[in-house]
């Protein structure tokens, strides 16, 4: 199935009071670039979800955003070391001035940054299937919107195509005037010098032959072979299931080549206009296309 390049997907995992979140994103790109933004103390797993990204994407720019919140069972409560030194002073404080020593827990609790709430330490490989099942559910969103930009984009393609394929055919109708308007315009060119230079004797056999055999170049039979060709095999790319951007990528580049010859060969003005018609809408194709996986 065609997939467009650009997309979003999110996804959620949990499990034993622990949240992972991870988000991503893309733009067009001509390779795939993942870049990974990760909490530290994941960090090891960075190339994990490179690969289990690669798995299902072929090309694109991709931001992945990754957010880990441990369970309460991955966190360790202290009591800061500066405790001794406050209860001290505040003993010291009620013996000078005569005051109640009715110190207590809840005196303590008030003072800030008494409790000191610390991560334990995280072995990556025990947070990897949360981290995987994130990821996972985050690239079936991705795809799922991918694939149903990619869908229309080939109902589009598939439209432009069918407009070329229109073009081709009027300009098959069209190559017999482009063969007689080079002929004449050969034949009146050289009836022009033969008039100013009467002294010259010329083989009109010859010469006429020379005429066909220059109009032949202006035949755009070939070009016009090679085109109905490569309508076949957009086709056939845009009803494939594998990526295929590249490869569309280059048969545009063969479309071009064959509307330049036709367009340099076009002698006549109708010619002209269905040759730069061509040219306009596989330009439309080409620029469509930077969009495909």
């Amino acid at each position: 199935m065609i997939h467009s390049m650009t997309g979003f997907g999110r996804g959620v995992a949990e499990r034993d009071s622990s949240r992972m979140t991870v988000e991503l994103k893309s733009v067009n790109s001509r390779y795939l670039e993942t870049n990974v933004k990760m909490p530290r103390v994941i960090l090891a797993l960075e190339n994990d979800v490179k690969n289990l990204i690669a798995q299902s994407v072929a090309r694109g720019k991709m931001d992945v955003y990754i957010n880990y919140e441990p369970g309460e069972g991955q966190k360790t409560v202290t009591v800061s070391e500066d405790l001794g030194a406050y209860v001290a002073a505040l003993r010291e404080a009620s013996e000078r001035y005569g005051l109640p020593d009715d110190l207590g827990i809840s005196h303590v609790l008030r003072i800030p940054d008494m409790l000191q709430t610390r991560q334990k330490d995280t072995d990556p490989e025990d947070v990897w299937p949360l981290l995987e099942e994130a990821v996972q559910a985050a690239l079936e969103q991705f795809n799922d919107m991918r694939e149903r930009e990619g869908m229309r984009i080939r109902e589009d393609l598939l439209g432009k195509a069918s407009e070329i394929e229109r073009i081709v055919q009027s300009l098959q109708q069209s190559a017999p005037e482009i063969e007689d308007a080079y002929r004449e315009k050969l034949t009146r060119r050289i009836q022009e010098i033969l008039s100013r230079n009467s002294g010259i004797a010329v083989d009109r056999g010859l010469l006429e032959n020379e005429i066909v055999f220059y109009a032949d170049h202006c035949c755009i039979d070939e070009e016009m072979v090679r085109l109905t060709s490569h309508i076949a095999q957009l086709r056939q790319l845009l009803g494939s299931e594998e990526p295929v951007g590249r490869q569309l990528d280059f048969l545009l580049q063969e479309f071009n080549r064959e509307a330049n010859t036709i367009a340099s060969k076009a002698g006549s003005l109708s010619v002209t206009q269905e040759a730069l018609n061509l040219k306009k809408e596989i330009e439309k194709v080409r620029e469509q296309i930077q969009n495909l996986e």
